[in-house]
C-alpha cells in the first residue's frame, strides 16, 4: 500500500534505488553460474566512487564483505534495503521530509516584479501545520493570501501527515516538470 509512496519521497530526499545484481566472488558484476544475488537497496547521496560500481562497493560493504579501507561517508550517507523505507509509520523518517519541504525556496513557483531595478518576489516561505490527526501545507506570500497546496485530515497525525507530504511532492514534481 505505501510502497510506491514511500519511493515517491524516498526520490524526493535524495535516496537512489540500486537494483541488486549477480556477482562474482570478487564483488564485481558477473554473469556465471559460481557468483550470488546482492538485494536491492536504497542509497541516500551515493558518491561518484559508489555510482561508478555499485555491484562492487554493495558487495564489500552491504553484504558482510567489509573492506577496512572503505568508509561509509567514501560511498553514501545511509542506506536501507529495498523495503526498509519508512515515512508511512516512523516520525524519525518523516520529520526530515517535512523540514526540507519548510526549507524549500519556490520563489521561481510564484509572481515576481522589478521594483526599483531589484527583483521582489511573492514567494516568502513554506509552512507545514500539524495538529492533532490534520495537516495543511501552504505557501506564505507577499502580496497574496497564503496558497494551500495539501490539506489533509486522516485517523492519526501521522497518516495525516504522510498524506500531505505525499501531496506536496506531487504538486512540486509537477511544477518542476
Amino acid at each position: 500500500m505505501y510502497s510506491e509512496t514511500n519511493k515517491l519521497i524516498a526520490e524526493f530526499m535524495g535516496w537512489k534505488f540500486i537494483k541488486g545484481s549477480k556477482v562474482g566472488i570478487d564483488g564485481y558484476p558477473f554473469g556465471g553460474h559460481d557468483g550470488f544475488e546482492l538485494s536491492d537497496v536504497w542509497v541516500l547521496n551515493p558518491t561518484e566512487k559508489y555510482l561508478n560500481n555499485p555491484c562492487h562497493y554493495h558487495y564489500e560493504y552491504m553484504d558482510g564483505k567489509y573492506n577496512d579501507d572503505i568508509e561509509q561517508s567514501d560511498l553514501f550517507e545511509d542506506y536501507t534495503y529495498e523495503n526498509g523505507l519508512e515515512y508511512h509509520s516512523s516520525w524519525d523518517w518523516l520529520m526530515p521530509v517535512v523540514e526540507k519541504i519548510e526549507n524549500l525556496n519556490l520563489k521561481e513557483f510564484f509572481f515576481k516584479w522589478n521594483e526599483e531595478e531589484k527583483i521582489r518576489y511573492n514567494f516568502m516561505s513554506v509552512c507545514v501545520d500539524i495538529s492533532y490527526n490534520y495537516c495543511n501545507i501552504y505557501v506564505e506570500l507577499e502580496l497574496d493570501p497564503p496558497y494551500e497546496i495539501s490539506s489533509v485530515t486522516l485517523n492519526n497525525k501521522i497518516e495525516s501527515v504522510y498524506k500531505a507530504v505525499v501531496n506536496f511532492i506531487n504538486w512540486y514534481n509537477e511544477k518542476n516538470n
